[in-house]
């Protein structure tokens, strides 16, 4: 049965004569030709139409998939022709051919297709291609809605921009005419203006600023001073420096904002100057070096009259020596120095014995010229720590301090006689006035001052008494002698 089978799948025998298929029926030859036309025409003109899209699109994925494609509905074309064309032509072996190269390409085509068939699932889908192109319509939308904001952003920065810029502009304007101002203020200034920054790694002030004012004043040039270190031009005294750090670094920290003191200066010929100086600080930012701003005044003329007039004050203006509000005073704080230390003082009155004749006979400036006289030999014959003084006419006065006993305010007043007792020589006169001197030693600590004066004028009128030329003790200094 199978070998019937087979001989009547395989045999020539069973085969149909060439063109019996169709019974040589008309209508059947023209339906299966017009049939595998339209079927071949269909064929060729799909692979066609996708050789031409894998050539426009360049970037397609699975090519090689689409071009086997191509080829298996292209011989797919060719069979339906070659089996329309064995209606009159026995070409089974090309046809035979044909749907091998057909079969071959159909099971490569299946092939390749599972093995692509993941990466093709995880294309995106149209469904969510649309979704995408959705999202980026709306990016894009959303884009071009930020770019107008921007862009309106940007023409209201411009126009700020263009108002700052103007009011920027009119600031500078400002600036710098405030700036010329200030210079002009400073140039002109009947105080010299220096600033100073600091310089921490050379721990010193570098000079920033110079006005003209300080030029003339100091002696130093502008384009001399810029830059360099204050020190290196010795402004401030040296005997002053130590104080002047101290009120630098007072401004400095904050304790004070601004600081007046009096110090000397010293200009550039190396003349001492007495100046008042106005000192303050300022940074830039908090992190920025102190910077010190220093006005200053030359008060030497102020200063050396008010030295005149304390010195008319307190000094007899004839003499030098000093006059008795002076004296008074100095013996106050002999008396309070004395209380501490447990020494004694002793004051001693002198009174010129001749004085008068000598204004009788020469004149009020040959009195003068004795009396100069006599105030420079008491100076000569006291000691450093005494206190000299000119009570009024031909009174003198003396204050001895740190004496130890009575003995040493004999000594002094020996020393005093003995200098008075030397003739004088005024207007070529060879004069011999001579002097008596009254002494008072503060022993008891309850004397004040108007009581031990009085106890010293007693013992100048005992030695005027007992002969002239002489000095007395006070009687509480004779009782307790003896």
């Amino acid at each position: 049965m199978a070998e019937g089978l087979l001989e009547y799948l395989f045999g020539a025998a069973s085969f149909m004569p060439h063109g019996f298929c169709l019974l040589w029926r008309p209508d059947l030859v023209a339906l299966h030709v017009v049939a595998d036309i339209l079927t071949a025409v269909a064929y060729f003109s799909i692979p066609a139409a996708l050789f031409m899209f894998q050539r426009r699109r360049k970037d397609l994925e699975f090519r090689a998939m689409l071009l086997l494609f191509v080829a298996f509905i292209t011989l797919c074309g060719l069979s339906h022709l070659v089996g329309m064309i064995t209606l009159w032509q026995p070409i089974y072996g090309l046809q035979g051919l044909i749907k091998l190269a057909t079969g071959i390409v159909s099971v490569v085509t299946a092939i390749v297709l599972w093995r692509i068939l993941p990466a093709a699932l995880a294309l995106p889908s149209p469904a969510m291609l649309r979704h995408a192109n959705a999202q980026l319509l709306a990016e894009n939308r959303a884009k071009h809605l930020a770019e107008q904001d921007l862009r309106q952003a940007h023409q209201e920065l411009e126009r700020r921009v263009a108002e700052r810029t103007e009011e920027l502009a009119q600031v500078n304007a400002q600036l710098a005419d405030a700036l010329s101002r200030q210079s002009i203020y400073l140039e002109h200034s009947p105080l010299a203006v220096i600033e100073m920054s600091h310089e921490e790694d050379l721990r010193g002030w570098r000079i920033r600023q110079w006005s003209g004012r300080a030029e003339a004043m100091i002696g130093w040039k502008k384009d001399e001073v810029i830059g360099r270190m204050s020190r290196e031009i010795g402004l401030v005294h040296p005997d002053d420096r130590q104080d002047a750090e101290r009120t630098t670094a007072m401004v400095v920290s904050g304790e004070a904002t601004r600081l007046t003191v009096d110090r000397r200066f010293v200009t550039r010929s190396g003349e001492v100057r007495h100046g008042r100086w106005w000192v303050s600080c300022y940074r830039a930012h908090l992190e920025a070096p102190p910077t010190i701003l220093v006005l200053l005044e030359d008060t030497t003329e102020q200063v050396e009259a008010v030295g005149k007039l304390h010195y008319m004050a307190f000094h007899d203006p004839l003499t030098g020596l000093l006059n008795r509000a002076m004296f008074n005073e100095r013996l106050d704080h002999a008396m309070k120095r004395a209380a501490r230390s447990g020494e004694q003082i002793a004051v001693m009155l002198i009174d010129l014995d001749r004085f008068k004749q000598v204004n009788d006979t020469l004149g009020h400036e040959a009195g003068d010229l004795l009396l100069q006289e006599v105030a420079r030999r008491l100076l000569g014959a006291a000691r450093k720590a005494d206190s000299c003084a000119r009570l009024g006419g031909d009174e003198f006065a003396l204050i001895q301090e740190g004496i130890r006993d009575r003995a040493g305010a004999e000594r002094a007043a020996s020393r005093l006689l003995a200098a008075l007792s030397e003739p004088l020589v005024v207007m070529d006169e060879t004069l011999d006035v001579g002097a008596s001197i009254g002494v008072a030693v503060w022993e008891d600590r309850t004397t004040g001052i108007a009581e031990l004066l009085r106890e010293a004028d007693a013992a100048l009128y005992a030695a005027k008494g007992s002969g002239r030329g002489r000095f007395h003790l006070a009687p509480d200094m004779l009782a307790a002698a003896g």
